[in-house]
């Protein structure tokens, strides 16, 4: 699902983060302590990432494994808003455009993590 711009905030989460120094990563670990498992749906297709915040430094992949605390479900359109804090995960919630399993008050959080992977690129 390259083509499409959710991949782009993946990818660069994922290369952020991955480059982020191992104090940051740990401080995000501390603060969040969270495993969230984001499925974006763009018709037929989906792309899926996996931002785990419970182990040792953390890490940001599209190979998702073990039970994440958190699944999420939206659609392109609305996670790009999402992610570019447009939109929060409140409204897209009570809009019926964000599915939510798992924990809700962790899912809640997620607005804050979206703006600290978004800035780790000036770090």
């Amino acid at each position: 699902m390259s083509e499409y711009r959710s991949a782009t905030y993946f990818d660069n989460w994922s290369t952020n983060f991955h480059d982020a120094s191992p104090e940051k990563r740990q401080e995000l670990v501390r603060r969040f302590h969270t495993s969230y498992q984001i499925t974006v749906k763009n018709g037929s297709e989906q792309s899926q990432i996996l931002i785990d915040l419970k182990r040792g430094d953390g890490e940001i992949t599209t190979e998702i494994y073990g039970h994440p605390d958190v699944y999420l479900q939206v659609h392109e359109f609305q996670f790009c808003d999402w992610a570019e804090g447009k939109s929060s995960s409140e409204n897209l919630f009570r809009s019926a455009k964000l599915k939510v399993k798992g924990n809700i008050m962790a899912a809640m959080n997620i607005n804050g993590l979206f703006q600290e992977l978004n800035s780790l690129e000036s770090d």
